[in-house]
């Protein structure tokens, strides 16, 4: 019995192996079975459309200069990265707004290419970054090591690996020193998903569960909408999180309760009470049509089932303090509070092995738990 062939992977055996003898044996091979055929003339004819096609060299469109950031409206007051992106032809951008949960990829031009369901979150607040296990830290990063499960075997049995790594997982190697600068490390991008059990963390649109610490896709959208970019060029992943809200001291010399406590102010330096800050102009670098496209809701991903609502299972009491006008940003949204316990610890739902990725930094702490075995 035959097994057809999917494009996907037949366009895998000629970019998975580029350059390497057993391709060179796979096109011969090719070549000799198209020439038996009946078409086989007509195919192979120097002037056959596809022959064409392969043939030409594309134009390339001008390199923006001063890098690639096209960061827009929904990213303002966020966390993100400090530098653009130093993308050459053939690059490419993804944008990560963990708010928005959801990925946008950008060519090196600075033109959208395609959205879809993301996670950039951990374990803990929505707002931290700074601690072991939660929120990927903002920041630049660009694309690593691959490690392509799939490829190796698309059947697999049941694993750490398989469940909390998924199809395919990369290396993000951070740019501005955003890991090392919280003491994390060894964040990834990858799919699966432990808390989904098995097989489900293998199906093609698992659902998408926080991490701890690494940015998480559906495994088909990293073989199909990742993958390619990867092996045309340099993926860039600028990653955006919520900033928090700082409650200012009381004005003056008085004792502490004499003075109204003031507005909370966000660390994107405005009030609540002040304009917000007007969105990044248009420029080379960035995609004016992106802030003209309706905000996508989070009804809109029919294949992410992400439940949010285990971040408030907390015991708490009101804090004793003043009333304050409340902060637009949803971080600052609860009323003043003093925390007793932690949440409930979702037992079962993530490995419990301990070593990670390797790091040279005497702080640095695992951002997965599963060791990535040797290749």
């Amino acid at each position: 019995m035959t097994t057809p062939m999917s494009a996907e992977r037949f366009a895998d055996r000629f970019r998975f192996y580029s350059g390497q003898p057993q391709q060179l044996r796979g096109v011969l091979q090719l070549y000799a079975a198209i020439g038996s055929s009946d078409q086989g003339a007509a195919i192979l004819d120097e002037q056959a459309p596809w022959a064409v096609t392969y043939s030409e060299q594309p134009s390339q469109p001008p390199t923006p200069t001063g890098g690639l950031d096209p960061r827009g409206s929904e990213e303002a007051g966020m966390a993100g990265p400090q530098m653009a992106a130093p993308v050459q032809a053939g690059d490419t951008y993804l944008l990560v707004n963990d708010r928005d949960e959801d990925m946008e990829a950008y060519d090196h031009t600075g033109a959208f290419l395609w959205k879809i369901p993301c996670l950039a979150r951990g374990q803990g607040a929505d707002t931290d970054w700074s601690h072991t296990n939660t929120d990927t830290p903002p920041g630049l990063y660009k694309l690593g090591k691959l490690y392509a499960d799939y490829e190796q075997n698309p059947n697999p049995p049941c694993s750490d690996t398989a469940m909390g790594y998924g199809w395919y997982s990369f290396d993000m190697e951070e740019l501005e020193g955003q890991e090392v600068a919280v003491g994390r490390a060894g964040i990834m991008l990858h799919g699966g998903g432990s808390a989904c059990g098995w097989p489900g963390a293998w199906a093609p649109q698992q659902p998408l569960h926080p991490t701890l610490g690494c940015v998480r896709l559906h495994n088909a959208d990293l073989r199909d909408k990742v993958l390619p970019l990867y092996r045309q060029g340099t993926v860039y992943v600028g990653v955006f999180q919520e900033k928090k809200c700082r409650r200012a001291r009381p004005q003056g010399d008085a004792p502490l309760g004499s003075h109204p406590w003031p507005t909370p102010t966000c660390s994107t330096g405005w009030s609540s009470s002040a304009a917000a800050p007007s969105p990044r102009p248009a420029s080379a670098s960035s995609n004016p049509s992106r802030r003209k496209r309706p905000a996508v809701s989070s009804a809109a991903w029919s294949s992410k089932p992400v439940n949010r609502s285990w971040r408030t299972l907390m015991w708490w009491r009101p804090a004793v303090a003043p009333a304050a006008a409340p902060c637009s940003t949803r971080a600052c949204a609860a009323p003043p509070m003093t925390l007793l316990g932690c949440r409930p610890s979702l037992t079962g739902s993530i490995p419990t092995a301990t070593t990670g990725r390797s790091s040279t930094s005497p702080r640095s702490t695992p951002a997965c738990t599963i060791r990535r075995r040797a290749r």
